[in-house]
């Protein structure tokens, strides 16, 4: 039978990465490789093992894809039989897992929401499927009870007010809305069109077109999604009044006047280091003289954009503290850019591993942003927060506050020079960790002074830190660059254990 996806499943943003040339199933003697996600290695589980047992020792993501079911679909519109077959064999055992066989307190992705949202998904399709056919009635009766336990866990995830400002509950609300019609229940089904609606309207900025998810990479993506669910509820008779057309423009207008001169976007939240705009999205540049209007509107969600007046250096500072899943404990954080250098100063980047300490001790962490790290503490919980812009939007006056710190942070701009002075007062440890981009090399100079040089840059950085009582401290950190791969690059860290403190850290460009 030739198949094609329904609206059930086209939705699921990662099969549209899949292309023909992709061998998603391959039977061998002794073991099948499934080829999870496009992006991805492929998974190989042994013929006569335990499906939870092999896939309990993978990286978390490849479970999670896994898990998802998603990667039968192709298998499906290949029509090869002798992989459907392979494949509905697979799916059996998945549904054969018993709670006994799995490891308690265990991170192992088979309830996690995101991949239960796509298995009730696809477990639906894939019952469709088998009742056009008359095949495997077995199937379909085990289908139908996984599917209740799958509603169960949703309704409670809808429920928690956890996932607000996060994408993860429109895949939720989707899955709770595809089971609906399929069981007929219209009065459901209409109930959460208008949840899926509301929670769109939430999720989205329309003025600046970004996601509030504190994170550039997810305004991209949940764009992609809001626009597939958009199209799935259509073709499923429940039309959505929600205008894609002007969101993505402003979106593209937005991103283009956050990112800096060259195109380079900053790693804010869970966003890969090195991440430029398309040809696509350059066009959407504002012109100079509206670049401010710009920036106004985005200081409103967290993110304040600055530059020198003769535009020599360009600035990011951020507001947030991963109120959102996506984003990094992160305030007054900023990423420095210099003309004829590139990035200077820059967040490390994400997401990484799923369950990984580097993801949550370092990624998300204070010390991977130059925010100030208390020490033994992660993150703090900021009382208030503020950013006030200088005239021309030329600095910054920020303020943290947390019940046991105080983080004030004032920026200055000039031709070839930044100035940002710390004020700090704490009643633990504190760090700063001034983190350079991958490509930079630094080195001290003398006491208080440091050189940055890049191999393919004619300019170099020198840095100057007025300081006492301090230590300062050249380390090796990490730099996210794509899923599960990291590189490592200089920071700066400047720590103390004294009450209060202030400095300078001033960075000027000159020629080689």
């Amino acid at each position: 039978m030739e198949y094609k996806p329904s609206p059930y499943v086209s939705w699921i943003k990662h099969l549209d990465d899949y292309n023909d040339k992709n061998k998603v199933i391959s039977l061998m003697s002794n073991c099948t490789e499934i080829l999870v996600h496009p992006c991805h290695k492929p998974l190989s589980i042994e013929s006569e093992s335990d499906v939870y047992q092999a896939l309990d020792k993978e990286d978390k993501t490849i479970q999670l894809y896994f898990y998802s079911l998603a990667w039968i679909i192709p298998v499906l519109e290949s029509s090869d039989c002798e992989k459907i077959i392979a494949a509905l064999q697979i799916i059996h055992k998945v549904l054969d897992i018993t709670p006994e066989e799995e490891r308690m307190g265990a991170w192992n992705m088979l309830w996690d929401d995101h991949a239960i949202c796509e298995r009730s998904c696809v477990l639906l399709e894939i019952r469709k499927y088998c009742d056009a056919l008359n095949l495997d009635n077995n199937l379909s009766k085990k289908i139908d009870a996984h599917i209740d336990e799958i509603q169960n866990r949703l309704n409670s995830f809808i429920k928690d007010d956890k996932w607000a400002n996060n994408n993860h509950r429109i895949f939720h609300l989707l899955a709770a809305f595809i089971n609906s019609d399929s069981n007929g229940d219209l009065n459901r089904k209409e109930e959460l069109r208008f949840c899926i609606a509301d929670f769109i309207n939430s999720l989205m900025d329309r003025d600046t077109g970004f996601a509030l998810e504190q994170c550039i990479a997810y305004c991209f993506f949940d764009l992609i999604v809001i626009k597939n669910v958009i199209e799935t509820m259509s073709l499923l008779s429940a039309e959505l009044d929600f205008d894609v057309g002007l969101i993505e423009k402003n979106m593209n207008a937005h991103m283009a006047s956050l990112s800096f001169p060259d195109g380079t976007l900053p790693a804010s939240g869970d966003t890969t280091l090195g991440r430029n705009l398309s040809g696509h999205q350059k066009k959407f540049t504002p012109e100079p003289n509206q670049l401010v209007s710009y920036w106004e509107r985005l200081d409103k969600i967290g993110y304040f954009r600055g530059r020198a007046n003769d535009d020599s250096v360009h600035f990011l500072t951020l507001s947030h503290n991963a109120e959102s899943a996506h984003g990094h404990f992160s305030p007054l954080h900023t990423d420095v850019w210099f003309q004829d250098f590139g990035c200077l100063i820059v967040d490390s980047g994400g997401p990484y591993k799923y369950g990984s300490k580097l993801r949550y001790n370092w990624f998300k962490a204070a010390n991977g942003h130059n925010s100030l790290a208390i020490k033994n503490n992660n993150h703090q919980d900021i009382v208030d927060i503020s950013l006030v812009a200088l005239i021309n939007r030329t600095g910054f006056v920020g303020h943290s506050k947390s019940k046991s710190s105080n983080h004030l942070r004032s920026i200055f701009t000039y031709s070839d020079t930044i100035i940002i002075h710390e004020s700090i007062t704490s009643d633990s440890d504190w760090s700063l960790y001034y983190n350079f981009s991958e490509s930079c090399e630094l080195r001290q100079v003398q006491d208080g002074v440091f050189e940055i040089t890049k191999s393919d840059c004619i300019n170099k950085i020198i840095i100057r830190l007025t300081i006492d009582n301090t230590d300062i401290n050249i380390i090796e950190t990490e730099r996210c660059v794509g899923h599960s791969k990291i590189v490592k690059a200089p920071s700066l860290v400047v720590s103390s254990s004294i009450n209060e403190s202030n400095f300078f850290f001033v960075c000027s460009k000159v020629s080689c």
